[in-house]
């Protein structure tokens, strides 16, 4: 004979295991919400020392014009207006600047703010049309002998 209550303690644990399934995903859900964050080894302050000497970068251009055809765009020039416009966002840390290309295959760079993170401001202020050297390098340069 079927009595409706002689299944009820079997719902009862299948209700008990649905809801640790639950806690467990909203758990596990959780824990990758906020691991996008943790692959970041440090967090960025804005006061990281990047200074190298005049003569590593004398060495680290001349690298560089070495491997590359006479010719091709050694460097980029950004305003300091371009610059302070993306520095001063409120959450910005630092700048991310991408090697890009033009439809036409011109090589560019793009330079976004970054969080404490390292992660792009988005929506943000975003650079690029700097002035290429050549053909407008200034009239004397360490760096391009």
């Amino acid at each position: 004979m079927f009595t409706p209550f002689a299944s009820r303690p079997r719902l009862g644990l299948v209700f008990i295991i649905l809801g640790f399934s639950l806690l467990f995903l909203v758990g596990v859900g959780a824990r990758l919400v906020e691991s996008k964050h943790d692959l970041a080894p440090v967090l960025l302050t804005g006061q990281e020392d990047h200074h190298i000497s005049q003569n590593e970068a004398v060495q680290l251009i001349s690298n560089y014009r070495q491997s590359v055809p006479e010719g091709s765009i050694q460097a980029e020039i950004f305003g300091k207006e371009a610059m302070v416009r993306i520095l001063n966002q409120t959450e910005c840390r630092g700048l991310k600047i991408y090697y890009a290309r033009k439809d036409d295959g011109t090589p560019v760079l793009v330079l976004i703010g970054v969080d404490q993170y390292g992660s792009e401001i988005f929506p943000g202020e975003i650079a690029e049309n700097g002035i290429f050297c050549p053909p407008i390098c200034g009239f004397e340069s360490s760096f391009i002998q």
